[in-house]
């Protein structure tokens, strides 16, 4: 079921995306549409991107009207229930995060913090803009290079919203000393192992044994890389490898070191090297028989 429970059918909807247990992403672009009252099972997150609309709104007892245009953000809490009518061409982006997510995300050890995040009809914060856009970028584009950095930007959205619009008193996890070797080495085996393959935060933070938040934060200061950065990197050093050994088409390596696309396989490529993968190859070639 849609974000935006709509009963106008000119609402027109993408396609939603899942990016990480608890946090799902829409984008919705309409003229008029009236939103009949509905309860949010979750914390709900809206950003216009563009247009201007007129937004009268209902909520526990309470009423109002806003001007929104982009940039322009909403943020509906978790249990309560509303109903809306829209008018005036807008587009936005929905971020849907679960609170019960959100805190095993960034829960450590035992600790469990619970809060609350209450509703505000109107603001404008230009980093959690930023967030949400770059959120949705990523969603857009498919993923290209697995889950790991859509995760990665739910985890700085869940963290924003707690730390700056809730009364939780969420600590980040001391970096110092970086990951337990132990913990380290387990999870960068299981990079290795499965680098070919859609790699997912919450799955290498289980296999250390730890939350996605805890582990992200630690795994940087042990690597000096963020897991999205780190995963990169590893995947150009498998494709360098699969490039001199000059057996594979250029598709089937960055298909087997865990780009499921060729142009942006390319680009990061590039990007890392400063050559595209045919002419890493070709330059490497020329080398060997000049010698």
């Amino acid at each position: 079921m849609p974000m935006i429970p709509a009963s106008n059918p000119g609402d027109r909807t993408a396609t939603a995306a899942i990016v990480a247990p608890g946090v799902t992403i829409e984008r919705h672009a309409f003229s008029a549409l009236e939103v009949s009252r509905h309860f949010h099972p979750t914390h709900c997150l809206h950003l216009q991107t563009a247009g201007v609309s007129r937004v009268r709104w209902s909520a526990e007892g309470r009423s109002g009207t806003e001007t929104m245009r982009a940039s322009s953000l909403m943020l509906h809490a978790q249990g309560t229930s509303d109903s809306m009518v829209f008018a005036g061409d807008s587009t936005r982006i929905v971020v849907s995060l679960d609170p019960a997510s959100m805190t095993e995300m960034t829960r450590g050890g035992n600790e469990r913090p619970s809060f609350q995040i209450p509703s505000r009809w109107h603001f404008q914060d230009k980093q959690l803009e930023l967030l949400v856009r770059n959120l949705e970028a990523e969603a857009a584009n498919g993923f290209q290079t697995g889950r790991i950095y859509g995760e990665l930007l739910g985890l700085a959205i869940s963290e924003y919203l707690m730390q700056h619009f809730s009364d939780a008193a969420l600590s980040p996890p001391s970096s110092k000393g970086g990951l337990p070797k132990g913990r380290l080495n387990r999870a960068l085996e299981y990079i290795a192992a499965n680098l070919a393959e859609s790699l997912s935060l919450t799955e290498i933070a289980a296999v250390a044994g730890m939350s996605s938040y805890h582990f992200a934060r630690l795994f940087k200061t042990s690597t000096g890389l963020s897991p999205h950065q780190y995963v990169l990197a590893q995947r150009v050093e498998c494709a360098k490898h699969l490039l001199l050994r000059g057996r594979s088409s250029i598709m089937n390596v960055a298909i087997e070191s865990g780009f499921n696309d060729h142009s942006h396989f390319s680009k990061m490529f590039r990007k890392a090297t400063g050559v595209p993968p045919q002419s890493y190859r070709g330059h490497h070639n020329e080398k060997m028989f000049a010698r």
